[in-house]
């Protein structure tokens, strides 16, 4: 392609040669047979580790630094380099320590009877060093998988939490202006719970100061109705503790303080004392009534569903107050407020109360036909279509398969190039007498620990990757709902990864015991 819209055949087939080399082109690398140099001197050994020490801290601090920058600052065009250098130092750490363990089972081997453990745990301490590049490849490439298939189950995970924010319970119908539903008794009936949310915007002034708070959103709900609709609901646990203090059907007078739980920016207006606001209603002389703050709204509450329907007409920041609903009949009716009617179907009822079709029929009675119903069903199910999120997992799933295909691709040329000596080692074993099994058992055992290093490697980064640059990977355009969607690993997939990796482990000691049998001896030990 070109920038102008016009094709361009050569420079994208230069592009897609380039990245069908690279795996490959670094695999050899790792892998190719070192000239054998004359033994070096101890200056140049002392040199050469001291870069290598130097090269490796200078990855580190760069890679310390990058999340740092990354976290504060978010991304831009420089800082996207830094998860590729957080896999650098995640193999540069396992090129550390996976001698150390290897020289580890090799001491444990060497005390030991048989002979195949030896061998092989020596035989992969030998080559541990020439596996550097493929090890990085297996990494990078496993930890792409990883982070796809976490990315894809955090957005499936948090699109449900994006629908239940949408519509608070099972459905939710709204309505403009503060109006009382009609037909909640004959809605009752079917079996389906409602609780009824009525949002108005007053000014509120502070009783210690005096001083006016405007544009307040004060919210009546009736705190036994949400309990009935979501019993687990952390915010109808604390308002019904707060706000139920009298029995039901209760009508205060307006010289009774009304409990209210505030919103954390409202109650740092007014810390000592509580608020007052004056309502007038038509033909009728000024009511003045008195809030009174029994509790302040967690960020756990805020965030609670059931608020959801009321808040998504609030605009970020924007003051709350919830009070009781039986002070509804203090408050005047506001035609620039809105009333909100939370339904939750009955499953004992024939599962008749829970279809769409009846959620939708009951808040239509209830609100009338001018009301705005969502079902929460078909809410999920719109996001799931939607062809950002599609589009999204799409992307993930062809990286995922791709970083899977080419981990593979990088860990079977290593084998093949590798082959040749271990066949070697194999055939003068079997002249001493080694048997077809233990030969089958070096094999496997020489290709073991690059697989598990590959395998830690890969899982390490895609789990610690996306919560290092947690703070940049927002993906709430994609899910919807107040915040962030947790992260959810997809352990099936890395279960899958590991089992892929071994199973090519077996599969490659397998065929290379079958081709040792039918090879023979004098052509794999020809001298020259």
């Amino acid at each position: 392609t070109g920038t102008s819209g016009s094709p361009q055949p050569l420079p994208a087939a230069l592009t897609t040669a380039v990245v069908l080399l690279t795996v490959p082109l670094m695999t050899w690398l790792a892998v190719r047979e070192p000239r054998r140099p004359g033994r070096l001197r101890r200056t140049r050994r002392r040199t050469a580790v001291g870069r290598r020490l130097v090269l490796e801290l200078t990855v580190l601090l760069a890679t310390a630094a990058g999340v740092a920058a990354l976290r504060s600052q978010g991304p831009d065009g420089i800082l996207g380099a830094v998860p590729v250098l957080v896999a650098l130092a995640v193999v540069l750490l396992l090129l550390r320590v996976y001698p150390l363990v290897l020289r580890l089972v090799l001491r444990q081997t060497r005390r030991g009877r048989g002979v195949v453990g030896f061998v092989g745990a020596a035989r992969a301490a030998h080559d541990a060093p020439a596996t550097g590049l493929a090890l990085f490849v297996l990494v990078l490439t496993l930890g792409t998988a990883v982070f796809g298939g976490l990315v894809q189950r955090t957005v499936d995970d948090g699109l449900t939490t994006g629908a239940a924010w949408s519509t608070g319970a099972d459905a939710s119908a709204t309505v403009a202006g503060t109006v009382a539903p009609a037909g909640t008794t004959a809605v009752a009936l079917t079996g389906i719970r409602t609780a009824l949310q009525h949002l108005r915007t007053l000014d509120l002034a502070g009783q210690a100061d005096g001083a006016v708070v405007s544009q307040v959103a004060v919210i009546t709900v009736d705190p036994r109705q949400l309990a009935a609709i979501a019993p687990k609901s952390p915010l109808a646990d604390a308002l019904l503790t707060g706000l139920a203090t009298t029995p039901p059907g209760t009508r205060l007078d307006a010289s009774v303080p009304l409990p209210s739980f505030l919103s954390p920016g409202l109650r740092a207006r007014e810390r000592t004392g509580g608020f007052t606001t004056t309502v007038v209603t038509q033909g009728q002389p000024p009511v003045n009534l008195t809030l009174k703050p029994v509790g302040t709204l967690t960020d756990a509450e805020l965030r609670d569903p059931l608020l959801g329907p009321v808040t998504a007409q609030l605009p970020e920041g924007t003051p709350m107050l919830i009070t009781t609903a039986t002070a509804d009949h203090l408050l005047s009716a506001q035609a620039s407020g809105s009333t909100v009617l939370l339904l939750k179907g009955d499953g004992k009822s024939a599962g008749v109360g829970a279809s769409p079709t009846a959620l939708r029929s009951a808040a239509a009675k209830a609100l009338g036909p001018l009301a705005r119903i969502r079902v929460r069903a078909e809410t999920l199910g719109a996001l799931r279509a939607d062809g950002l999120a599609q589009g999204l997992g799409t992307l993930y799933t062809t990286g995922s398969i791709l970083a899977a295909l080419s981990g593979l691709l990088a860990l079977a040329l290593e084998l093949t190039l590798t082959s040749h000596e271990r066949s070697r080692t194999t055939s003068f074993l079997r002249t001493l007498g080694l048997g077809g099994r233990e030969a089958g058992a070096i094999h496997f055992l020489q290709l073991l620990p690059l697989a598990v290093a590959s395998a830690v490697g890969g899982t390490l980064l895609g789990l610690l990757e996306p919560r290092l640059l947690a703070g940049t990977l927002d993906l709430r355009q994609f899910t919807g709902g107040p915040a962030q969607p947790a992260l959810h690993t997809d352990y099936s997939l890395t279960l899958a990864l590991v089992a892929g990796v071994t199973a090519l482990i077996l599969a490659a000691a397998a065929t290379e015991t079958v081709l040792a049998r039918r090879r023979r001896l004098g052509a794999v030990l020809r001298l020259t």
